[in-house]
């Protein structure tokens, strides 16, 4: 990863300011568009062309004016938004997943998204599907993989029937995973839950899994990497309770970087990860989330025959962030030309 001691004249990079938290110790996707071609900023919600070259974002929630705001002030703030950075003519790079599908969500959430696309001099797709849609202004860049982040971190042995579930946060999306698992018939199989929640959250988990006795158990804090690294490749099987944000896809990559399998909703962008990894890798599933859909994962995960490591070919850290700061250059050069 990009290591800014390394390149002491930050003006000869390019300054993109964007909405993802910027990089730290704790692996995270900012580290994909990461480079010694560019130099990361904090988000900027009133952008000059004095101060950055270009502006990234991603989620709708990410955008700090934007965030917070439901229905008519939602769509007033994606407005707001785009009119300054059109006065300030500093070109937007958005990248999106499924959730940023302006045909998801509520109409506000449609029309805000229609907003910040048209405002977009670039989009960057990490899903072929959402690419093809969206015409000629879309690149796709391929979701990257995290194998280099992790030579040398020391690795579990595989715990055989251990079901892992984790999430950013462990909200809503973790309960259906819970319940699905209490309805397993599969001997062996035990449950580890793994991630971050408030007091409140935390309290409310524990007494969902309670019930479970000894089949589970649940590390609820924010795991460094080397812990999270020992968590994954401890468990048998990820499941993940949803794939449409960025954070999802992160954590599937994550995953598979350390060469766990994965069961996760179906979507275009699953199903097109699970051909291109090879077989016995990503398993599908259409909610609702069912105890015999993790039986038959497990089932399948140990009786496919596959490679050594799934297939993450045009996936590395060098790959990706080149990609990245080329869109970055091509757009702060025609910004400059306009």
């Amino acid at each position: 990863m990009h290591n800014p001691t390394a390149s002491p004249d930050h003006r000869s990079r390019l300054r993109v300011s964007t909405s993802l938290r910027l990089p730290s110790p704790r692996v995270s996707f900012v580290d994909q568009i990461d480079s010694d071609r560019v130099q990361l900023l904090g988000f900027r919600s009133r952008p000059k062309r004095s101060d950055i070259d270009v502006l990234h974002v991603h989620h709708l929630d990410a955008i700090a004016p934007i965030r917070k705001t439901r229905g008519a002030r939602r769509v007033g703030a994606a407005l707001t938004f785009a009119l300054r950075l059109r006065a300030s003519r500093v070109p937007l790079v958005r990248t999106i997943s499924g959730a940023d599908d302006p045909t998801q969500g509520g109409r506000a959430d449609q029309l805000a998204n229609r907003i910040i696309n048209a405002a977009a001099s670039a989009l960057v797709a990490v899903d072929s599907t959402l690419a093809s849609q969206r015409g000629s202004k879309v690149t796709q860049i391929p979701f990257g993989h995290y194998r280099e982040r992790f030579v040398g971190y020391p690795r579990s042995t595989v715990h055989t029937g251990r079901v892992m579930c984790t999430a950013a946060y462990l909200g809503g999306p973790v309960d259906p995973i819970i319940q699905a698992f209490a309805d397993t018939r599969k001997p062996g199989l035990s449950l580890r839950v793994v991630g971050p929640a408030n007091a409140a959250r935390a309290s409310d988990l524990k007494a969902r899994l309670s019930p479970l006795v000894d089949r589970a158990s649940a590390l609820i804090e924010q795991p460094s990497d080397g812990a999270l690294v020992l968590e994954l490749s401890a468990a048998e099987i990820l499941v993940l309770g949803q794939a449409s944000e960025l954070a999802d896809v992160h954590l599937l990559f994550l995953a598979l970087s350390l060469d766990r399998p994965v069961l996760v909703p179906r979507s275009p962008l699953t199903v097109a990860v699970a051909a291109a990894v090879g077989p016995g890798w990503v398993f599908v599933y259409d909610k609702p989330l069912s105890g015999a859909d993790i039986d038959r994962a497990v089932t399948q995960a140990r009786d496919t025959e596959r490679q050594a490591q799934p297939m993450l070919e045009g996936r590395a850290h060098a790959a990706t962030s080149a990609q990245y700061a080329a869109i970055f250059e091509a757009v702060s050069r025609a910004g400059r030309e306009r």
